[in-house]
């Protein structure tokens, strides 16, 4: 899928949640190692929650493309923020990740 797409000449490639499991780290992995090296390159990004071990995860997979991207994200919802995160939303929007 990711060749179809980089053919197609999509700009940015999300290819997985590298967290998730070893398959999504190495699948985003070799993307960046394949279509990530061409000269004319997408970003090539993976996906992580806002937390460090996603987001060393996430570099490692990325690091062999020449224009990686980490795509960080949190929960907003107010029943994520509840039930997942157990924070209140001043409590996230004070979070140093912020800053």
């Amino acid at each position: 899928m990711a060749e179809q797409l980089y053919r197609l000449g999509v700009d940015v490639i999300e290819g997985g949640f590298p967290v998730s499991s070893l398959g999504d780290l190495e699948a985003v992995k070799n993307i960046a190692k394949s279509i990530g090296r061409q000269s004319d390159a997408p970003e090539i990004c993976g996906l992580a929650r806002c937390v460090k071990g996603d987001i060393e995860a996430c570099a490692e997979a990325v690091k062999p493309a020449k224009r990686p991207r980490i795509h960080v994200f949190i929960a907003t919802s107010e029943i994520h923020l509840v039930h997942k995160l157990h924070m209140s939303q001043d409590q996230v929007i004070a979070r140093p990740w912020n800053r």
